[in-house]
């Protein structure tokens, strides 16, 4: 009788501990990868160094920001359609302004979401400017 619960217990506890290493694992895992999602948003470089590809994109009237993630995507603008649509939100960029555009792929999510808001860049032009008063 003895022996029965001996092992009863002892399946138990290796059970316990199996389910304890599982959830480690998992947390783990998901930590890792929400860091590195993470960093990303606001590291992520353009598609390509130097010169680029031009890329004609067509945008549509009352296109919503996740299809303009998926277009970007879709035309080799962007990586990733979550990580664009987090950066493109975090610019604060409001409007799309519809039209046929031609970007390239070394432009950044920000310089994308100036040319298709149809805003200026002021931070751009800021910098530019103290560079011309204080030239090196």
């Amino acid at each position: 009788m003895k022996a029965k619960h001996l092992i009863a217990f002892v399946i138990r506890l290796a059970l316990v501990v199996l389910f304890l290493i599982l959830a480690v694992m998992a947390v783990r895992w998901v930590t890792k990868n929400a860091y590195d999602f993470g960093y990303r948003i606001f590291t992520e470089k353009s598609q390509d160094t130097g010169e680029g590809k031009d890329v004609v994109v067509l945008i549509r009237e009352n296109m919503s920001e996740q299809d303009l993630a998926e277009l970007m995507v879709e035309k080799g603008l962007a990586k990733s359609k979550w990580l664009f649509l987090i950066q493109y939100k975090l610019t604060g960029m409001k409007k799309i302004e519809s039209g046929t555009y031609t970007l390239n792929t070394s432009m950044t999510t920000h310089d994308i979401a100036v040319i298709l808001s149809g805003e200026k860049d002021t931070e751009s032009e800021t910098e530019t400017e103290e560079a011309e008063e204080n030239p090196a």
